[in-house]
């Protein structure tokens, strides 16, 4: 039986359900407009097939007042929908997860209290594997964090899982991220804590194991996969030993 490994990368977390979204006839109305945030049921979809991938990407707005937001919220999805339009994505292979509401910032993680946020995320079905990275670099501009999912199997993981590393390297470069997420396998998990827990002032590490039960509840995986387990990492190191991390993860069986 095939093995299958979920690869997720620049991962803050999923959210279940999702809706098209559609610009508003001018420029001035999408601006203004407040998307109704529909109400989230059931669970989402499980993780792609080895065919296409999904690429979310977070946008982070910071203003004064709660109108301020959502106008710069609809301002940032319209940009994202009109450079992947662009660069051939079709309108209908993207979606909006949960809602815009702006909320008050409390302060909690923020040195700057006071004001509203915004950070909805947006997912992206790309059919075409051969130019991923053309239509990320479509949208580099103007999200603040992005993640991908794709599944590997025994017949595309190295190819794909390097080819995700790159990706990781290069959001990392450009971003500035401080962590990311890995789903594994559940035999490739020791390893990788072994090595991180060998160098403790470089990087911090979790680890927090699935049964098939409850990934299957969560939506994280397909059946053939039995235990899965989510490493995350927060960076203490410098750029080019992230980087040098990266490079040498094994995706290999």
């Amino acid at each position: 039986m095939k093995t299958k490994i979920i690869f997720s990368l620049i991962m803050l977390f999923l959210v279940l359900g999702c809706r098209s979204i559609y610009p508003a006839e001018s420029e001035e109305a999408w601006f203004e407009q407040e998307i109704e945030v529909p109400q989230l049921i059931g669970k989402g979809e499980v993780l792609t097939p080895s065919d296409y991938a999904l690429v979310y990407i977070r946008i982070g707005v910071i203003t004064a007042t709660k109108e301020s937001a959502i106008k710069a919220t609809n301002r940032s999805m319209q940009q994202i929908i009109q450079a992947l339009a662009e660069a051939g994505i079709q309108e209908s292979n993207i979606k909006y997860e949960g809602g815009i509401e702006p909320t008050p910032r409390n302060g909690y993680g923020a040195p700057d209290p006071g004001g509203f946020s915004s950070s909805p995320l947006i997912s992206i079905r790309i059919d075409d594997m051969e130019n991923l990275r053309k239509y990320l670099n479509a949208v580099v501009p103007f999200y603040a964090s992005m993640w991908i999912e794709f599944e590997l199997t025994e017949e595309n993981k190295e190819k794909a899982g390097k080819e995700a590393l790159k990706l990781a390297r290069e959001d990392i470069k450009t971003k500035g991220a401080s962590f990311f997420k890995l789903l594994f396998a559940k035999k490739h998990v020791n390893q990788e804590l072994s090595r991180i827990n060998k160098y403790p002032e470089k990087y911090y590490a979790a680890s927090v194991e699935q049964t098939l039960e409850e990934a299957q509840q969560m939506d994280l995986t397909p059946k053939p996969v039995k235990t899965i387990a989510q490493i995350v990492i927060v960076e203490k190191m410098n750029p080019k030993e992230f980087e040098d991390y990266l490079e040498n993860l094994n995706v290999k069986e």
